[in-house]
């Protein structure tokens, strides 16, 4: 059968299956959800494998002109060329991710190699940064104002985004195309989504173009766009159609599909799912045969595909179609994107059936891992869901989201552990009971929050806690409780993790509704396509930045406790939630894998540590400018680095973990050397670049051990403290 649709996606964060087979091909595929033959392209995995293309990179490191000779800039380039030189290791750690979870130390190998080759990448592109957390960022126009994006739009090829965009489009496409749906994911990608229309305009013409944001980020009411496009409802028109700005589960988008094809233009009807900008088909009428949101979304279950994960078969679902139960957070937007009302504290008949529908499908496809998207199920729905799972003895792990309440009761979170579940999302937002009230987060009797943590340690579920600090009015002490709370309960428990977010105006949220209610004074423009608002509010300029570094605290604590490096932490943090690894790990690991490999690298030193076995870590060798008796071992993952006579290199790279570090250095080294080889291992050991292969019976860490270790030894700094103190580059800021 002949493709009919066209489904491109725009440019953002990396995803594991990137790399996880040959160069991304054009896809065609019957789409059974919406009814189509369709003709796939992600243009995101086009983008991404050419800017992470090492042999790219490394043709453009080798045609640069040298830029200074000093230290720090020889430094520098050695550096580039050695994670260019790792580049295709650490996406092959993304693209395990399929078969089996990456250890943590993998992934921060990773996280650092591909942030710096980010880096050089960006170097090589013009009008736009390369970003790990956005995919890029525009460095030509505001991406933020529609006036700049229809500017762009007029003539993609004079910008350098609309260049790059049109070299990544495939030059061959089905002639047969009648549609075009452009799906996105953030705000800031709207530039792309109107350059994209703009290009594939010139090869359809006679195309609809629709711009779908079902299955975007769920924290971005897109419907607030509507007034605006609406204003402006000629120039728009000459790149879209149609806009689809919510959660129905391809309803409209189906049924639009197929007036389309077929050659219609209908009009929409506004007060449902979207917005038209194109004249309707002579004697058109509203968009019928839209399915009700409940029928679209059995088919939505029935039609899911799933993926192997962590070598899991792996479905990302909804258990219902209906809002958060208790839709009330006056900072949050996610419900504006479902039309159904909120959910039921009770399984009734239509969770009986949702539950029915679903089970099938997991049994059908022989799904063993599943990740509940639901933003906030009720417990009672949630114990519910966990009984009838264990009825039907549907075997699987899965993820959920509740809320702290106590409803988690010990015999209901042994319940939910015996029924499969390993991960529980809950929202703390606040530790203060007036941050919580004034954002209508809780209004009813206090919670022991300490009590249901202890609840779900005790039953093997990991808990993730959802923070917001530097919310309006907060004041710092209040913002300390919080992250004091935050801090003890990542350290106590075995795997309690956080997502410390810093307080965003969202758009279209019920405080951007009514500032004043809340102590904002003055929203400010921060532009008219952008979903985020600056503010002004008393508390806001004084204690943004101690949140944020207290934010950087708490992504220390869970994934660097023992690196004195808070800012690469929480960038660490988004790489590993964005790319979807964290969600996936939390169901494996009944343990904070990245608690367990900071604690390998300080245990003490046993008394027999040269009888024992060590394997080392992502480890590279820089040669010592001036003194070429000497080398630099430096490490990828926790950036420290040793310096070491040259004769001692091959005894690092020629090591064999099978064997004691005593047997390495009598076969390494010569006699004579032994000795002196063994004590210099030591401090290998003392600052992470070798670690204690598992079974060695080491001590657990004592307090004071994090830190890192000094003298010959160090931490990899930046290149102007590095000539101050005689000491190995590091890498710069990887901007992410």
């Amino acid at each position: 059968m002949t493709a009919t649709t066209l489904l491109l996606k725009t440019i953002s964060t990396i995803r594991p299956h990137y790399f996880g087979h040959g160069k991304a091909q054009v896809r065609s595929y019957p789409d059974r959800l919406l009814g189509q033959e369709v003709v796939s392209v992600d243009v995101g995995e086009l983008y991404w494998q050419r800017q992470l293309d090492e042999n790219r990179l490394a043709d453009l490191l080798s045609s640069e002109d040298p830029v200074g000779t000093d230290l720090a800039a020889c430094i520098s380039r050695a550096l580039d060329a050695e994670a260019v030189g790792e580049l295709k290791r650490a996406k092959a750690v993304l693209a395990e991710f399929s078969h089996r979870m990456p250890s943590a130390v993998e992934i921060v190998f990773a996280f650092r190699v591909i942030s710096r080759c980010a880096v050089i990448a960006s170097r090589y592109e013009e009008g736009f940064e390369v970003h790990l957390a956005r995919g890029l960022v525009s460095t030509e126009s505001d991406q933020y104002r529609l006036a700049a994006i229809l500017e762009s739009a007029a003539n993609p090829s004079a910008t350098g985004l609309g260049r790059c965009l049109d070299r990544l489009l495939p030059p061959h496409l089905p002639a047969s195309i009648r549609a075009v749906v452009v799906n996105l994911r953030n705000d800031g990608e709207l530039n792309q989504a109107f350059l994209l229309a703009s290009l594939i305009r010139k090869r359809y013409p006679n195309a609809a173009v629709i711009l779908d944001t079902s299955g975007a980020n769920e924290q971005f009411d897109f419907g607030e766009w509507i007034p605006l496009l609406r204003r402006s409802t000629v120039a728009v028109a000459r790149y879209l159609d149609y806009f689809l700005p919510r959660q129905d589960y391809k309803a409209t988008l189906r049924a639009l599909l197929d007036s389309v094809v077929a050659g219609g233009r209908p009009a929409l009807d506004e007060s449902g799912n979207g917005a038209c900008f194109v004249a309707p088909s002579p004697g058109g009428q509203v968009l019928a045969a839209v399915p009700p949101v409940e029928e679209a979304f059995a088919h939505y279950v029935e039609t899911l595909p799933s993926s192997f994960s962590a070598g899991q078969r792996t479905l990302v679902a909804r258990l219902s179609p209906a809002k958060c139960h208790w839709a009330a957070c006056a900072f949050c937007t996610i419900n504006s994107q479902h039309l159904m009302p909120r959910g039921l504290p009770v399984f009734d008949d239509r969770y009986e059936k949702h539950f029915d529908r679903l089970a099938r499908k997991i049994v059908k496809d022989g799904i063993e891992s599943l990740i509940l998207m639901d933003e906030a199920l009720h417990p009672h729905v949630l114990v519910a869901f966990a009984r009838a799972l264990l009825k039907r003895q549907v075997s699987i792990v899965y993820r959920a989201r509740c809320r702290f309440t106590e409803d988690l009761t010990p015999q209901a979170c042994g319940l939910l552990y015996q029924s499969g579940c390993r991960y529980l999302g809950l929202g703390l937002e606040a530790a203060s009971p007036r941050i919580n009230t004034l954002v209508h987060k809780h209004t009813g009797p206090p919670i022991d929050h300490q009590q249901v943590l202890q609840h779900l340690e005790d039953a093997g579920i990991r808990p993730h806690v959802y923070a917001i600090l530097a919310f309006p009015t907060e004041t710092r002490e209040e913002i300390t409780a919080t992250r004091d709370f935050l801090l003890e309960n990542v350290r106590r428990f075995r795997y309690l993790t956080v997502s410390a977010n810093i307080f965003h105006l969202m758009r279209g949220s019920a405080i951007a509704r009514d500032p004043p209610s809340f102590g904002i004074e003055q929203i400010l423009e921060t532009g008219d396509v952008a979903l985020v608002h600056r503010f002004v509010e008393k508390y806001r300029d004084g204690n943004v930045g101690f949140a944020e570094a207290s934010a950087q605290q708490v992504y220390q604590a869970q994934f660097l406790p023992d690196l004195p490096e808070p800012a690469t932490a929480e960038a660490l943090w988004h790489f590993i939630d964005q790319t979807g690894m964290f969600y996936v790990q939390k169901v494996v690991h009944p343990i904070n894998p990245f608690h367990a490999a900071a604690e390998r690298r300080t245990s003490p030193l046993p008394p027999d540590f040269a009888e024992r076995r060590y394997e080392p870590s992502f480890l590279f060798w820089l040669d010592h400018p001036s003194d070429h008796d000497h080398g630099v071992v430096c490490d990828w993952v926790t950036f420290n680095y040793v310096q070491v006579p040259s004769r001692l290199k091959e005894l690092v790279f020629s090591f064999d973990s099978s064997v004691s570090l005593r047997s390495n250095a009598e076969r390494l080294v010569p006699v004579d050397q032994i000795e002196e080889a063994i004590v210099a291992f030591r401090t290998f050991v003392q600052s992470g670049l070798f670690l204690p292969v598992a079974g060695n019976a080491f001590l657990r860490k004592s307090d004071g051990i994090f830190g890192g270790v000094r003298g010959q030894s160090g931490a990899m700094k930046n290149g102007e403290q590095a000539v101050e103190e005689g000491m190995p580059g590091a890498l710069k800021s990887s901007r992410t």
